[in-house]
């Protein structure tokens, strides 16, 4: 059996002025909803490996979709709400303005630590990884493989739970867009 995780493309966003931490609100909007970067596009082991997968699965998320798209997927086989990335905290911490990649590392710290205003907590995400890495592998026993084209976190996580659980990984897990890794586990 085999199951692999590929990161989607890079999202297109115009430059963001400084932010305060409330603000930052707009750009986790702006970041799920954007087109893809057109000036970015998948290496040829990336369109090799969507080519010859014949059960794609996606999150809900538009990055996920598109990607799918581009990578030339004619039926994605399954689009799951929760296959969607770890959701991003933000709130109102301080009036001080910073680029909003700053603020994502920061919240995500924070969110790491305990903090997760206006979002699923991490206990809650990392149970929702373990719940896809449960899906992703029935799809795997029932058709051999299964090609998931989600998400940085979510599929390091998922990488995780399955490595917990015997499987193996042959293509590391990486966090670039068009990434992916490749895990195996024998039936």
């Amino acid at each position: 059996m085999r199951v692999i995780l590929m990161r989607h493309g890079k999202p297109s966003l115009p430059a963001q002025n400084s932010v305060t931490s409330e603000e930052f609100k707009n750009w986790i909007e702006a970041y799920n909803s954007a087109e893809l970067c057109k000036n970015l596009t998948p290496e040829l082991k990336s369109l090799e490996i969507a080519k010859s997968s014949s059960v794609v699965i996606c999150s809900s998320l538009k990055r996920s979709l598109n990607s799918a798209s581009v990578l030339g997927v004619n039926e994605i086989s399954s689009i799951e709400y929760h296959l969607r990335e770890m959701e991003m905290p933000w709130g109102k911490i301080t009036n001080i303005k910073l680029k909003p990649e700053y603020w994502a590392v920061i919240f995500r710290i924070l969110w790491f630590l305990g903090y997760s205003k206006n979002s699923e907590s991490f206990k809650e995400a990392k149970l929702r990884a373990a719940h896809a890495a449960l899906l992703l592998e029935s799809y795997a026993k029932e058709n051999g493989s299964v090609l998931f084209i989600g998400h940085g976190m979510l599929n390091r996580f998922i990488a995780k739970y399955l490595v917990a659980k015997g499987w193996k990984i042959t293509k590391k897990v990486g966090s670039n867009y068009w990434e992916f890794g490749v895990l195996e586990c024998e039936a």
